[in-house]
C-alpha cells in the first residue's frame, strides 16, 4: 500500500506558530466503503477471507504465566542520550501499535516465517507503576480474526478495533472484550479516529474509497458519512479535536463531524508520492517522501512552509506524530528529527546504532506521555528492536 503510516497524536498544550482556540487531540484514524448505511449487511466479496467467529476469551491468567517467550535484540553499546534499550514484542507483521491508559500495545497483524513465536493477537508493554517490568505480556486472541487492523485508543484507555468490517472495544484493564454491531463496509478502515464522543472510520488501505461511517457509542449504530472531495492515497490523516484532515497526492480535506460536511482546503504543496501529518494545538504539519516540509494554519486557513528535514533522502514512508509538549516527531528510514514548536526548526537527533538509522529502518513511533517508543520488526535486514526515547 503506497499510503503514508497514520502517525499517534496526542493532545498538547504548546502552541508552533499562530495561535488558536483549539486545543487537538490526535488519533489514529480509519477507512470506510463506498455506499451504505448503517442497515445495510456486511458483504464480503469473495476475494476476501471471511473473519471466522471465536469463543469469548477466557479469564484473564495471572501475570506471570502470560508473559511472551521475551525476544532477544542486537545490543547496542553505548546509546545516545535520551535513549533506553527495551524488550522487543513478539512481532507480527502489520501490527497496530499504540499507546493505550498505561501501556502500549500490540494489535493483530499477521505471523511471518521470521515470527514464528508471535502467538496470539494482543500484547502489552507496561513500562511504569506496580505491573512495570521490561517484559510483554500475551493476552490472547480477539473476538475475531485480527489479521488486519485498525485500532485507536480513547482518552480513557479504552481501545476500538476494526477489522474487514468487524469491530469490538477492548478494556485494557479488565482484559475483556466486547463486540460491537459490524461496520457498513467489509474492509478495513484508512484511518479511525476517536473524537472524544464518537469513533470515524474513513477511507480503505488500497486509497480507494472516498466514504467512511461513525459509530455512536450511546446509541450502539453506525451512520455513514458524507463522502469527501478526495481519496487518501499516499497520504495520512489527523484528527486536530474537531476536524478529521486528510493530506494526500497534494491535496487536502477536512470533515465536521457535527455538520457531516467536507471542505476542501487550499493544496498543500507538497510531493503527491507520500506524506505525512501530525497535529499541534493550532497547526498540522506535514512533510513528504522528498523531506519538504509545510503546515497548515487551522485558524487562518493557509499553508505555510517550514524548512526541509536535516535527514538523508531514502525510499521510505514518511512518519510522523506530536509528544505531549507540542514537539513534532518525524521519523523517515530510520532516522529522527524534532520540530521546535517555537521556534519552526527541525533538529536531527542521532539513533541508535551506526547512527544511519539503519538499525531501526522499519520502526514505527508510539507516543507515550514521557517522550515515545519505536518498534522495528527486522523485516528490513536488521533484528527486532524495541526502543524508549525521552527528550
Amino acid at each position: 500500500m503506497l499510503v503514508a503510516v497514520v502517525g499517534v497524536a496526542v493532545v498538547v498544550g504548546q502552541t508552533m506558530m499562530p495561535e488558536a482556540d483549539s486545543s487537538p487531540e490526535e488519533v489514529p484514524g480509519t477507512e470506510a466503503d463506498e455506499g451504505g448505511d448503517g442497515e445495510v449487511e456486511v458483504a464480503i466479496s469473495p476475494d476476501e477471507e471471511p473473519t471466522p467467529e471465536r469463543e469469548p476469551p477466557d479469564e484473564p491468567e495471572p501475570a506471570a504465566a502470560r508473559q511472551c517467550a521475551q525476544r532477544a535484540s542486537e545490543a547496542v553499546d553505548d546509546p545516545p542520550d535520551g535513549w533506553e534499550h527495551l524488550t522487543s514484542p513478539p512481532m507480527r507483521e502489520a501490527a497496530e501499535l499504540l499507546w493505550a491508559g498505561d501501556q502500549l500495545l500490540q494489535v493483530g497483524g499477521s505471523i511471518a516465517e521470521q515470527h514464528p513465536d508471535a502467538d496470539g493477537e494482543l500484547f502489552a508493554y507496561i513500562p511504569s507503576g506496580p505491573d512495570a517490568g521490561d517484559v510483554w505480556d500475551c493476552l490472547g486472541d480477539g473476538p475475531f480474526r485480527l489479521e488486519e487492523v485498525a485500532a485507536v485508543a480513547t482518552e480513557g484507555g479504552a481501545v476500538f478495533v476494526v477489522s474487514r468490517g468487524r469491530a469490538a472495544m477492548f478494556l485494557p484493564r479488565l482484559e475483556q472484550w466486547r463486540e460491537l454491531p459490524a461496520a457498513p463496509f467489509s474492509h478495513t478502515p484508512f484511518t479511525l479516529a476517536w473524537t472524544g464522543e464518537e469513533l470515524i472510520a474513513w477511507g480503505n488501505r488500497s486509497g480507494t474509497t472516498r466514504s467512511g461511517a461513525i459509530y455512536d457509542p450511546d446509541t450502539e449504530q453506525w451512520r455513514t458519512m458524507a463522502d469527501a472531495p478526495m481519496l487518501a492515497e499516499r497520504g495520512d490523516a489527523i484528527w486536530t479535536g474537531e476536524q478529521l484532515v486528510v493530506v494526500a497526492r497534494g491535496g487536502a480535506a477536512a470533515y465536521d463531524p457535527h455538520d457531516d460536511a467536507w471542505t476542501e482546503l487550499p493544496p498543500s504543496g507538497l510531493s503527491p508520492q507520500a506524506v505525512a501529518a501530525t497535529a499541534t494545538d493550532s497547526v498540522v504539519v506535514a512533510y513528504d517522501y522528498m523531506l519538504d516540509a509545510g503546515y497548515y494554519d487551522l485558524s487562518a486557513g493557509t499553508w505555510n512552509e517550514l524548512p526541509s528535514l536535516p535527514l538523508a533522502a531514502g525510499e521510505c514512508f514518511p512518519d510522523a506524530n506530536t509528544l505531549t509538549d507540542g514537539t513534532v516527531v518525524a521519523f523517515y528510514c530510520g532516522q529522527l528529527a524534532l520540530l521546535d514548536p517555537s521556534k519552526s526548526s527541525w533538529e536531527a537527533i542521532e539513533v541508535p546504532g551506526d547512527g544511519n538509522g539503519n538499525l531501526l529502518a522499519g520502526a514505527r513511533p508510539v507516543v507515550a506521555p514521557d517522550g515515545f517508543h519505536l518498534l522495528s520488526s527486522g523485516t528490513f535486514g536488521g533484528t527486532a528492536q524495541h526502543w524508549h526515547y525521552q527528550p
